[in-house]
Order: C-alpha cells, then sequence, then structure tokens
C-alpha cells in the first residue's frame, strides 16, 4: 500500500512538472522582467528551479500559474527602500511573489553580492496550442451554476513552496497534519486509526532513540496502571540526579520488554522470569524467534500468582469447561501461563468459549456476569479483583497438586499460597504457582551502572513502597529466587559480596 502510495505520488509530480514551459525558459522569462522593469544588469539570477504548476480555466481560456524558487544576486549596490527608486513592493510584483515570498531585503540598502530568496509565479495561457506569458494573475472565475470558484491564493501557494524547504521532520510533520484533516473531513476513521497507530510506534521508536543517543538510564516498565509502571515510576525518581535522567517507557509488557532489551533500546526491563526464559531459550511465545542470549537478569523483586478467578463457586478448572473463559491478551505473558496451565490439565482451548480480553477488560467483563471467568498472572492481591470482592462474590480456584508439580517442573514456575483473606471473603488458602518479576537488561550494560542500580534499588525500597505495596517485598535475600537465565556479572559480583 505504501509502495502505490509513493508512486502514485511520484506520477502526480511528473505531471504536474510537465505542464507549460520548462525550467530553462522560465528562467529566462523571470530574468527578462527583472531587466526590463528594473535598470539592466541589477540582478543576475544565480540559482533556479521550477517549482509545480497549477492549472485552471478563467475568462473562457484554460491558463497556468508556475511556480519557481530563486536566489537573485545583486550585481550593485541598491535600496529598495529608497522613495525614489523602484522599491521592493515593485520588486515582489514583477516577480509574481507576496511578501513572504521574497527574503534577503535589507533596509539599510542592500549590496553587491547580496542574495534575495524568491518564491514567485508567473502566469501563461493556452493560445493555438502554445503556452504563452500571460500578464494578469486570475485568482477567480465564474463557473456554469454563477457561483464564484476561488483558486488557491498566491500566498498559499508561496507558504506551500516554503514548507518543501523546513527542515525533514517539520516537512513529515505537516504531512501528517494534512493527512488527519484529510481523513477526518472525509470520515474515514480506519485510516485515522492506522494513522495513530503507526505514529504511536514511531514516536516510541523515536523515545528510545533519544533515551540511548543521550545516555539516559532507561527502564521497560508496562501498561500504566499495573505495578510495573507503578514501581518504574518510583526508580525513575531515584535513579534521575541532577547530572543523570533515568527515563521510564510504558510498554505491553514482558515479551515486548525482552525484545527491547535484546536490541539495545532499552537498558532494564521488568519481566516475568518464564517469559524472560522463553526469550533467552526460544520456546514458548520466541519459539519462531532467534534465542535471544543478550539478556542477563539483575534480580527478583516480587512474586506474582497465577489466578483462576470466577464469579461461580468452582473447586477446579475442570468445571469450567463449556463456560466463558479469559486467557488474555494475545502476546501478553498472563495469555502464555493460561495456555500452560490448560495443557498442563491436558485440556484443550477449544473445551471453552474463550475471550482475550486486557486484564482490565476482563475484569469489567466478569464483573458484569459476561464472562464466567478469567485466568491471570499478578501481584496479590490484584487491586481490580479486590474491588470486585468488594462488592460482590469472587471464587479463587486452587491448582491441583499434580498439575502444580506438572508447571513447576516443565516451566520457570515457582509454588504460591495466595494466604486466606487476601481476598475480601476468601477465607482459605489458595494453592497455586506463579512467576517472580525480574529486572534484566543486556550482558553489555556496563558493570558501574548495573551496580548502583541494584545499590540504588535496595536503599531506595522505603521510597518505592509509596509507589507500590510490592515493593515491600524487595530485598536481597529474595533477589534469586525465580532468577531463570543468567545473571549479569556485575550482579553476580553484587550478591556474593552482600
Amino acid at each position: 500500500m505504501k509502495q502505490i502510495f509513493i508512486f502514485s505520488m511520484i506520477a502526480l509530480l511528473l505531471i504536474g512538472c510537465s505542464k507549460g514551459p520548462n525550467g530553462q525558459d522560465l528562467q529566462k522569462s523571470v530574468q527578462q522582467k527583472l531587466d526590463n522593469h528594473f535598470q539592466n544588469g541589477l540582478f543576475k539570477i544565480k540559482s533556479f528551479s521550477r517549482r509545480g504548476s497549477y492549472p485552471y480555466e478563467a475568462d473562457g481560456s484554460t491558463q497556468l500559474l508556475l511556480y519557481y524558487k530563486a536566489e537573485v544576486e545583486f550585481l550593485k549596490d541598491y535600496k529598495l527602500s529608497d522613495w525614489n527608486n523602484l522599491n521592493v513592493t515593485s520588486l515582489i510584483s514583477v516577480l509574481g511573489a507576496t511578501p513572504i515570498g521574497v527574503t534577503g531585503v535589507k533596509q539599510e540598502g542592500n549590496k553587491k553580492g547580496d542574495v534575495l530568496l524568491v518564491y514567485g509565479t508567473n502566469n501563461y495561457i493556452l493560445k493555438d496550442g502554445k503556452w504563452l506569458e500571460h500578464k494578469k494573475h486570475i485568482k477567480k472565475s465564474t463557473d456554469s451554476s454563477g457561483k464564484t470558484k476561488v483558486f488557491v491564493s498566491e500566498l498559499e501557494e508561496d507558504e506551500k513552496l516554503e514548507q518543501r524547504d523546513l527542515p525533514q521532520h517539520e516537512q513529515h510533520i505537516s504531512e501528517i497534519k494534512k493527512l488527519a484533516k484529510d481523513f477526518r473531513k472525509k470520515k474515514e476513521p480506519q485510516n485515522l486509526a492506522f494513522l495513530n497507530s503507526e505514529l504511536k510506534k514511531l514516536i516510541r521508536q523515536a523515545k528510545f532513540q533519544a533515551g540511548k543517543a543521550r545516555g539516559w538510564t532507561t527502564i521497560a516498565t508496562g501498561s500504566t496502571g499495573g505495578e510495573y509502571y507503578a514501581l518504574g515510576n518510583g526508580l525513575q525518581q531515584l535513579l534521575s540526579t541532577k547530572k543523570h535522567v533515568a527515563k521510564i517507557y510504558n510498554t505491553s509488557g514482558s515479551q515486548e520488554n525482552c525484545k527491547l532489551v535484546e536490541n539495545s533500546q532499552v537498558q532494564f526491563a521488568f519481566s516475568q522470569n518464564d517469559i524472560a526464559a522463553m526469550a533467552y531459550n526460544s520456546s514458548g511465545l520466541f519459539q519462531n524467534a532467534a534465542a535471544n542470549k543478550n539478556l542477563r537478569a539483575v534480580c527478583s523483586l516480587y512474586p506474582e500468582a497465577l489466578h483462576i478467578a470466577s464469579n461461580k463457586k468452582v473447586s477446579d478448572l475442570t468445571q469450567l469447561v463449556g463456560k466463558k473463559l479469559n486467557i488474555g491478551a494475545p502476546g501478553s505473558g498472563e495469555r502464555a501461563n493460561a495456555l500452560q496451565l490448560i495443557s498442563a490439565y491436558q485440556l484443550k482451548l477449544e473445551q471453552f468459549t474463550v475471550s482475550e480480553y486486557g486484564f482490565q477488560e476482563a475484569v469489567a467483563a466478569l464483573r458484569k456476569g459476561e464472562i464466567d471467568a478469567l485466568i491471570t498472572t499478578r501481584a496479590y492481591p490484584a487491586q481490580l479483583l479486590q474491588n470486585i470482592a468488594n462488592s460482590t462474590d469472587l471464587h479463587l480456584v486452587s491448582i491441583k497438586e499434580e498439575v502444580r508439580n506438572t508447571l513447576t517442573k516443565q516451566h520457570a514456575f515457582i509454588s504460591i499460597n495466595i494466604p486466606g483473606n487476601t481476598y475480601i471473603g476468601l477465607n482459605e488458602a489458595v494453592k497455586t504457582v506463579g512467576v517472580t518479576a525480574m529486572i534484566i537488561t543486556h550482558k553489555d550494560t556496563a558493570n558501574e551502572r548495573v551496580q548502583k542500580f541494584l545499590e540504588t534499588l535496595f536503599k531506595g525500597v522505603g521510597t518505592l513502597t509509596k509507589a507500590s505495596s510490592q515493593a515491600n517485598y524487595i530485598s536481597p535475600e529474595h533477589a534469586k529466587i525465580g532468577v531463570s537465565i543468567p545473571l549479569h556479572d556485575a550482579a553476580k559480583s553484587y550478591f556474593s559480596s552482600n
């Protein structure tokens, strides 16, 4: 689609530029005008380029406005502001320009060698199959309905021409604005959505590039409103100083974060330990990708339990067969865990009516009764689930022992008991499995930066608890629990001496 668009634009430009006199003839015409109206030998065209054309019908004839950009050099001293000389207004008129289309005029007078930058126009009329220079610039005509048709003004065209000489990034921004305006005008929400989606990706990449180029401590977190993002905010404040910037980026979570670290787009990232292991070993979510062997663990932070939450009283996952079950958004860590759980029960996805909502949408659907249960991997208590427990019945399902054993042996899970009363109305402990939230980095991240990160993390736990209650779990004693990929060299050194 992009290629078609590019080829179309090129074709339009070629069509526009093929109309009327060529650039050389246009330059001769402009030079002759300068010589005829001002003293011969005052101006010389230093550079010249034909910039497009605007055809229109007026007074029963076919007419054409040609646009050009030129550098006009003074061959003698001359004061265009002198009341007794042909002045700058005369020059603008001769060049078919506007006040903003001529720059370089000095009020005190120009010296020999000074150069004016000109965006001008020349008007032509088609007679007997030939384009002849036309002296007046027609802006309006009346169509067959009697309505006045207003052509694009010379001022607007000059602005367009000036636009072409903006820095490239500003040209791109201008084009994007035009496209967005056009999509809105023509009521094309799908095109506008596509544009917004692509821009979001582009801006994210630019932010990653900025952080890398400036030597910031960059941290990929998770979705806004999640624990990764909350803790990331706290770390950003702790690691930032007057001389150094720490910057966090919200992401879709563990899977994306592993790729960002592997490709050196960020220095640190949050990740479930099992997702990091999949990336490192080219398995699970990463089975069709090359192994991310550059990933290294910095430390584990806190546990995340696999929740089976239902609005019906059930004692085992098998009782949800045939029910509406949410397994998490495509590409998410919780979805990967849900599939592992279902497989460990020797069940198939087709035995459920499956939805793929993100966590917030899934909780809303569970509250409304639109689904019967959801599977999610979360730090506990998960606030959104707690909100349901506060207002209605919420049931958490334990995982039977043989399935827990299968999951811990085959994947990077750890056994977890969610204590009774963690959620209102749940009096008994829930036996499940879980993962750990880890900080990962690239193997080539400087040792001193990893060392500084760990020192700041553990010294700042008290501050981090204000951002997330999960920070209370963070300690050097628990830092290696569930680590599923090799530790960074600096982390090995830190833990061996602390």
